[in-house]
């Protein structure tokens, strides 16, 4: 008590000279909010609370432009709120190799073999080596690989038998919606899945966004032996993430591996051990057991929200544009029929299906924030100097709803990404690229075309099997995103539906 007693008069004179050094060196900063010494704790505890980060983000991009800086005590922020800034400062050669990196924190360090990962990996020659291996683990055993759709339809089975044993009464889709990702992760990773793979899953993550949270990341980053103290919250989170961290690495790790067989591919960590045999040198892999597991946690971690999300607010959507969802429903009758479920290839050829999708991308933007990189030097920048180690926020909320990019932006409107054909506008078209969901630069997410697969089979499934109904009460949900809650990854408040069943499942 003491030293806390003694540290808090010299505090603020730390802080007023470490930040008069930091604004002599760079006086070539870009504009943004100024806060005051008081203001600080304000900020940070307020209006960069992770629930409204987003909101509050956007108001400084109107006040001071798409490129903007902030400092909060000693830390310098930028925040692009532009896709083609974000993609220029990301993504482009001149810039990736020093603006794609990740800030030591207690999180990388303790929980994360010392950032020897890929979502909380330093950019460098680890981390790509890592998503090497991730890319063909997937290739292996992924999107469009035989065995993998076929084992996805039998979560696909799942999914319409438990919304039939709803029997058209009201229930709230996201526990379902929820564990059905949940299922297909655990697809992904063994081949199988069952309530409990399922219900570790999602633990793992409830614990995961505990940790996150920034009063405890900004303790722990600051205080990292509070882990020790018992009792405190911060000794029991610890332990209750490091507890299920090692039921879900036992689970899907150890036990896969104690029946791995060479000649046979049952999922994500089987692909990954193979890799480790081929790998291998004077009998050492070049893939230790730590950075396959780490793989493992990011492909759990960097999956269930936002695929649960992005289906929420798309059933959101849909059953606010009735015309929209009567034109799915036609589309998926005459591609698909109801001689059989829908599987991943099939979105190729339903167009519109697929413009739905974006557009609930880009109109919900459940994914708000880009996670936070950093620079690892100086570098120049639009004009600007960006010191090292500044936080890099990339603003999608704001990219997504550009009013100089996007016409009528808070509209629904699917047919923005269709051409004049109605065919799917090609991936490389400049709507399509100035989509930030999935991530860009060194640092995209490997796991897109399984995420969107994910999305689209639950939706596909959905208007197939069921009617989608309001609710008894005639409410439907708002899908306007401004109504969304979340931390981080934001979606459509608690709600209900009814679903009609169609009477076309196969038994």
């Amino acid at each position: 008590m003491e030293i806390a007693v003694t540290c808090i008069p010299i505090l603020p004179v730390v802080i007023i000279i470490a930040r008069w050094m930091l604004k002599k060196r760079y006086s070539n900063l870009p504009p943004g909010p100024a806060f005051s010494l008081f203001s600080t704790l304000s900020v940070v505890l307020q209006e960069l609370h992770p629930s409204q980060v987003h909101l509050t983000l956007e108001k400084w991009a109107k006040e001071h432009g798409p490129l903007l800086h902030f400092q909060v005590l000693s830390k310098h922020f930028i925040v692009l709120s532009s896709a083609k800034l974000a993609r220029k400062a990301l993504a482009s050669e001149e810039y990736m190799d020093f603006t794609n990196s990740r800030k030591t924190c207690f999180r990388g360090i303790h929980f994360m073999w010392n950032h020897d990962v890929i979502l909380q990996g330093k950019y460098g020659e680890g981390y790509i080596k890592l998503r090497k291996y991730l890319s063909r683990g997937l290739t292996a055993y992924g999107h469009g690989v035989p065995v993998y759709e076929k084992d996805a339809e039998s979560n696909v089975r799942w999914l319409v038998q438990k919304i039939k044993d709803t029997k058209r009464k009201d229930f709230d889709p996201k526990p379902i919606i929820k564990e059905a990702i949940a299922n297909f992760i655990s697809i992904l990773l063994t081949g199988d899945f069952s309530v409990e793979k399922s219900e570790q899953i999602q633990d793992f993550l409830d614990t995961v966004l505990e940790t996150v949270e920034p009063s405890f990341e900004a303790c722990m980053d600051t205080f990292p032996f509070l882990r020790f103290i018992p009792g405190t919250r911060f000794n029991k989170l610890c332990k209750k993430f490091q507890k299920i961290k090692d039921k879900v690495l036992s689970t899907f790790y150890d036990k896969t591996k104690s029946s791995f067989h060479s000649e046979k591919t049952r999922g994500l960590v089987d692909a990954l051990l193979r890799l480790q045999i081929e790998d291998s040198s004077g009998g050492e892999s070049k893939l230790s057991d730590n950075q396959a597991k780490g793989i493992i946690l990011d492909a759990i971690s960097g999956a269930l929200l936002t695929s649960t999300y992005g289906c929420l607010a798309a059933i959101a959507c849909i059953m606010n544009h009735e015309k929209c969802l009567a034109t799915m429903r036609k589309e998926i009758d005459e591609n698909i029929g109801s001689s059989r479920l829908p599987c991943s290839v099939d979105l190729a050829k339903l167009h519109y299906t697929h413009a739905v999708i974006l557009e609930t991308l880009r109109y919900s933007s459940h994914i708000a924030t880009q996670p936070m990189k950093c620079t690892t030097k100086d570098i120049e920048f639009e004009g600007y100097t960006i010191p090292a180690e500044t936080g890099i926020l990339v603003n999608v909320w704001s990219a997504h709803h550009d009013p100089d990019v996007w016409i009528d932006p808070w509209m629904f409107q699917p047919e923005r990404f269709l051409d004049t054909n109605g065919h799917i506008l090609p991936p490389t078209h400049e709507l399509r690229q100035l989509i930030l969901s999935f991530g860009i630069g060194p640092r995209y997410c490997l796991g897109k075309s399984l995420g969107e697969s994910w999305i689209f089979l639950t939706l596909a499934t959905l208007i197939q099997q069921f009617d989608l109904l309001p609710p008894s009460n005639g409410t439907l949900v708002s899908d306007d995103p401004h109504n969304y809650e979340g931390k981080g990854i934001i979606g459509p408040a608690k709600f209900m539906i009814k679903a009609k069943f169609r009477g076309s499942f196969l038994s």
